[in-house]
């Protein structure tokens, strides 16, 4: 008898993906800026509001969550990167140094992480750059994405 093996697999939710469109986000030289979402995709759990991804009541667990966005070359030996906040503090952060991008070709940022949360925990998107002067983040690829891996 091979019986029937439950409590495996599930639906990955809460799960959620948003975008931006409306418009670039400029982002001044050596300063944490929050990214703003205008477009919601997917919210299996209304979880996501006012620019961050809060887990529900009873959810808590680890989380895999990605980001992404397209920006202008930093410039020869400048760094640009996405950071997840956790509860308003930097949690985990991705840097693209960009050596020698002064093509005039843009770059894509992307990062993700994986974090063990609580209910009632938040995790919110920053940019940071090191160009020297002003750098646009664009609308037309800027993503952030979630799901719930596993219960603790």
């Amino acid at each position: 008898n091979a019986g029937t093996a439950t409590g495996f697999g599930g639906d990955n939710s809460p799960a959620f993906i948003v975008g931006r469109t409306g418009g670039n986000i400029n982002v001044n030289n050596n300063t944490f800026t929050k990214l703003e979402f205008d477009n919601e995709i997917l919210d299996t759990d209304n979880a996501f509001a006012s620019n961050k991804f809060t887990v529900p009541s009873g959810e808590g667990g680890k989380y895999h969550f990605i980001a992404g966005c397209g920006t202008q070359p930093p410039g020869s030996g400048a760094r640009s990167g996405i950071a997840f906040y956790k509860n308003g503090s930097l949690s985990e952060h991705g840097r693209m140094r960009d050596s020698a991008c002064d093509t005039g070709n843009d770059s894509m940022l992307n990062a993700s992480v994986i974090l063990s949360l609580s209910a009632s925990d938040y995790i919110e998107v920053y940019v940071r750059h090191n160009k020297g002067s002003d750098l646009a983040y664009y609308d037309d690829n800027m993503y952030f994405a979630g799901y719930k891996l596993i219960g603790i």
